[in-house]
């Protein structure tokens, strides 16, 4: 399955802008790829912007699930390009009246498949009103079918996978009061047998002002503008000339997206059977910055082989059980494509 990420530097309340600039790089990059992707995947609230101050201030850009524009916007790129789309967004639900960051998952013909509920909130979601997950059910699975014929025109399900959604703080320890070593979310995955794990984010930088005890540190250069890149990782590497910071990703990131999933690891700490031969993970984060908040970028595609080789103590990616597909830059806006064999 090709599987496409778009890496986007979202403009806070912007919604037509930041849904053009996305139509614009997508576009963009199908035209120098072989073949379409199949899967398309966006960052949390990718379309509104993510760090509104107060729930008065994200009360405009509230949606109602598949009849907001973030949804509208999804099932129009998938009939478009008869793909599925993943997308965060702000939902409002009238049913309970409560606000929740939920991303939607489109398929080929547009219909909604799924419609997930982040669990473990941020401060910043609790600064504009968000709730957590009414599901009793902690990080529910779901069965994927992935013949496109299946939604087009009524195949049977030929291949089917378990799939997992995460919004960034998923990653983490509850509140960050949990115990690091109990990996909410990862051994859910792991219990629930996923294949295939998606995670929007709206991830910061190290260096983001926001998080340091310095709260008048400048930000860094890496934020400039950087031209569009569109890595397919296929026929060749654009020539660079210089290289810009904000064109590479944070590793420190890149790894640590790797340790928080540690139960799939080869790793002399686990001591788990495995279900699989490989486990795909793809975290879309954003770029760019709102106030004093710096994104991190380095959006990165994974996979979780089951080797036979001794364990491994790295946690990163040269632990020998993971399959590392790339990163984009901390600051770039554009997508990375992969072509992954979803078991």
């Amino acid at each position: 399955m090709r599987i496409a990420c778009l890496q986007l530097n979202s403009i806070i309340g912007k919604l037509q802008q930041n849904i053009s600039n996305a139509n614009q790089i997508v576009e963009t990059c199908l035209l120098k790829l072989d073949k379409p992707f199949d899967f398309l995947i966006l960052p949390e609230l990718a379309l509104t912007g993510y760090n509104f101050p107060s729930r008065a201030a994200i009360e405009p850009y509230l949606e109602v699930k598949a009849i907001g524009p973030t949804s509208k916007w999804a099932v129009e790129m998938s009939q478009k390009h008869k793909c599925f789309t993943l997308v965060g967004y702000p939902e409002w639900d009238e049913t309970c009246q409560k606000i929740f960051n939920s991303a939607i998952l489109t398929g080929p013909d547009g219909s909604i498949l799924y419609n997930y509920r982040k669990t473990f909130l941020y401060e910043s979601d609790e600064n504009w009103g968000c709730s957590e997950s009414e599901n009793p059910i902690q990080f529910e699975p779901f069965e994927l079918v992935l013949n496109k014929g299946f939604y087009l025109d009524n195949e049977p399900k030929l291949k089917s996978i378990i799939c997992n959604i995460g919004i960034c703080m998923d990653l983490n320890p509850y509140k960050f009061e949990a115990p690091f070593g109990k990996f909410e979310f990862s051994l859910s995955c792991y219990q629930n047998m996923s294949k295939l794990i998606l995670c929007p984010m709206a991830w910061l930088s190290p260096k983001s002002p926001s998080i340091q005890e310095d709260k008048s540190i400048v930000l860094p250069d890496q934020i400039q503008e950087v031209e569009i890149k569109y890595d397919t990782g296929f026929k060749q590497k654009a020539e660079e000339t210089k290289v810009n910071q904000g064109s590479l990703p944070d590793m420190s990131t890149v790894n640590y997206w790797i340790l928080r999933f540690l139960p799939f690891l080869n790793h002399p700490g686990v001591d788990l059977p495995r279900y699989y031969s490989k486990v795909s993970l793809v975290c879309c984060n954003r770029s760019g910055q709102e106030g004093d908040v710096l994104y991190g970028g380095s959006t990165s595609i994974y996979q979780f082989k089951n080797v036979s080789d001794p364990p491994s103590l790295e946690t990163g990616i040269k632990n020998n059980s993971v399959e590392y597909y790339g990163s984009l830059g901390t600051a770039e806006q554009g997508i990375i494509v992969r072509d992954l064999d979803l078991e």
